[in-house]
C-alpha cells in the first residue's frame, strides 16, 4: 500500500495494489502513460494536449469527459469570437460570415486528431480495440445511404411510396443509433485487462526488470 505523501510524485505501478487507485488520496500524480481515474478538469486538459497524438495507452472516463467538455467550451468561445468579428464588419445577419466560417473550420481541424486519439485511449481503457471508434461513423454513413435510397424510391413512381417511408424511418433509426453508440462506447466501465494497450517507457521497464513491450 502506498503511504500518503505531502506533495505530488510519480507512481511506480508495482507499488499500488488496487487496479484503479484513487491517486489523489495518496498525493500521487500517475505517469503520463497511465490512465488517471480521479483527474480534475485542468489536469485533464493538460493531458489532452500532451497526448494529442498518442493512440496507445488508456484514458479514464474522467479524462475523456473533461476533455470533451473542454472541446465544447473552446469551440463555443472560438465561434463566438468569429461571430463577434462578423458583427463588427456588418455581416452578423449572414449565415456564413467569413470569420465564423474560418474559425469553425480551424478549430475543427485543430481538435480533430486530439479528439480521435482521446476516444481511442478511452476504448483501450475498456479493453476494446480503437477500431470500435468507427462504429458511430459507420452507422451515420449507413443512415445517409438509407436517406438517399428512400428519396430515390419516393421519386420512382413505379415503386410503392411505403418503401421510401420505411427507408426514411430506417435512416432516422440508424442516425439515432450512431449517437447512442458514441455515448455508450465512451461510458463503459474500465477494465484492468486494458493495460495491454499501455506502452511503458524504457525508464520504467529498466526499473521493473526485463519487461518486454
Amino acid at each position: 500500500m502506498v503511504k500518503p505523501s505531502n506533495g505530488p510524485q510519480s507512481v511506480n505501478p508495482t507499488l499500488v495494489s488496487e487496479p484503479y487507485p484513487p491517486y489523489a488520496r495518496y498525493g500521487i500524480v500517475p505517469p503520463l502513460w497511465m490512465p488517471w481515474y480521479d483527474i480534475g478538469f485542468t489536469r485533464a486538459v493538460a493531458r489532452f494536449w500532451r497526448k494529442a497524438f498518442a493512440f496507445h495507452g488508456r484514458a479514464s472516463r474522467r479524462e475523456y469527459w473533461w476533455g470533451y467538455l473542454f472541446q465544447i467550451l473552446v469551440t463555443v468561445v472560438v465561434v463566438a469570437i468569429g461571430a463577434g468579428l462578423d458583427a463588427a464588419i456588418g455581416m452578423a445577419q449572414s449565415d456564413d460570415g467569413p470569420f465564423t466560417s474560418v474559425f469553425t473550420i480551424v478549430i475543427m481541424m485543430v481538435l480533430c486528431v486530439p479528439n480521435l486519439s482521446l476516444g481511442v485511449r478511452r476504448l483501450h481503457d475498456e479493453n476494446l480495440r480503437g477500431w470500435w471508434i468507427m462504429l458511430p461513423t459507420l452507422l451515420m454513413l449507413m443512415s445517409f445511404v438509407a436517406i438517399a435510397a428512400s428519396i430515390m424510391a419516393m421519386d420512382d413512381s413505379a415503386r410503392p411510396q411505403m418503401i421510401g417511408v420505411l427507408g426514411l424511418l430506417c435512416a432516422i433509426a440508424l442516425y439515432l443509433l450512431s449517437d447512442i453508440a458514441g455515448v455508450v462506447l465512451m461510458v463503459l466501465p474500465s477494465k484492468p485487462a486494458g493495460a495491454r494497450f499501455d506502452k511503458m517507457p524504457r525508464s520504467y521497464c529498466s526499473r521493473l526488470g526485463n519487461v518486454s513491450y
